[in-house]
């Protein structure tokens, strides 16, 4: 790998760190911040694959988006409130653009360490990014030195 690599990875897992702390301020995600999470996350994919690597994996990332959005809006319908944020969806969507796999591994992995969380504080709504983040950063840095390596 890289230096430039390295250095996008850097710099999106940085952007992750400050989503995760405004998210745990604020429980939102600006979208100033949603689009410098997925430009630097598509800058990532072209210097990993080029542009058919970021193609292959906006489709990923749309088609999750879009199957979450419907979810979500038919959530809000049957229950009445919220779900998961808008937030969250466009930092997945985000992140699926760097790596599809491990984005959908860290959602997965958050959500699980989200609901845990829920049950021990006792509260029914927690910002999700910061467990979202916490686990993307360390898949991609591990990335990152499993390639050095």
């Amino acid at each position: 790998m890289d230096a430039a690599v390295g250095a996008g990875i850097a710099v999106l897992a940085g952007a992750f760190a400050a989503a995760a702390v405004i998210d745990a301020r604020t429980k939102r995600l600006p979208n100033g911040l949603a689009v410098l999470l997925a430009a630097c996350a598509a800058a990532v994919a072209v210097m990993r694959g080029g542009m058919p690597t970021l193609a292959a994996h906006a489709c990923a990332a749309l088609v999750t988006m879009g199957l979450l959005v419907i979810f979500e809006l038919a959530w809000r319908r049957a229950r009445g409130g919220f779900g998961q944020g808008m937030g969250d969806i466009k930092a997945l969507g985000a992140a699926m653009l760097a790596d599809p796999a491990l984005a959908l591994t860290a959602y997965a992995a958050g959500m699980v360490m989200l609901a845990l969380a829920g049950m021990v504080t006792r509260r029914n709504a927690l910002p999700f990014l910061p467990f979202f983040a916490v686990v993307l950063n360390v898949g991609l840095v591990g990335d990152c030195i499993v390639r050095v390596l």
